[in-house]
């Protein structure tokens, strides 16, 4: 991978986000819909609150299950910050950052905003030792720990999306520099 040294290096992998998520919200895909409420598809929107975008328009929340493709536009849409009616995304994560001053990682914080929306994330980064959850969820930071499990999981099974851009080239041949290869470890 060649990377400009001029652009600001991202400690967010979105296929790492997107595994971590999937696995937590739907088993990796295993259970598309919800039985206590209109969360469907992989990564578990809520259908009502996605409907309204136009590349949802008269997709029906069977079809939208049924669609896989659909559910990873959906899901690209959110990390960009452009899915109609969500707050969503770095950006925003990024800014929550910002604002409270917190230790959570940006992948963290996308992932707090996607369990609990962004007014929660907000309420609990404000005061996270009084901020319950609705309902029968788990805490954030069960559902933050989750993530992070898969996260690491992730890594583990694909270091070399995590390797720096720092690290040595193999020279031709499949001979390395004699220099230690280092470990990417922002996310």
């Amino acid at each position: 991978m060649v990377v400009d040294p001029k652009k600001k290096k991202s400690d967010f992998n979105v296929t790492a986000y997107k595994h971590a998520i999937g696995m937590v919200e739907s088993s990796g895909g295993k259970n598309l819909e919800s039985s206590t409420s209109s969360a469907s598809g992989r990564y578990q929107f809520l259908y009502n609150s996605i409907k309204h975008d136009p590349d949802m328009e008269g997709v029906t929340k069977r079809q939208f299950i049924n669609n896989p493709e659909l559910q990873e536009l959906i899901m690209d849409k959110a990390l960009n910050g452009k899915l109609k009616g969500y707050t969503y995304g770095t950006g925003y994560a990024e800014r929550l950052k910002g604002d409270y001053n917190t230790e959570h990682d940006i992948g963290e914080l996308t992932a707090l905003v996607h369990f609990l929306g962004p007014g929660n994330t907000r309420k609990y980064l404000k005061d996270p030792t009084t901020f319950k959850v609705p309902g029968k969820n788990a805490s954030p930071q069960t559902y933050v720990d989750r993530f992070k499990g898969y996260i690491n999981d992730y890594k583990k099974d694909n270091p070399k999306e995590f390797v720096s851009e720092l690290a040595p080239a193999p020279l031709e041949g499949g001979k390395e520099f004699s220099a230690p290869q280092i470990q990417d470890e922002r996310f």
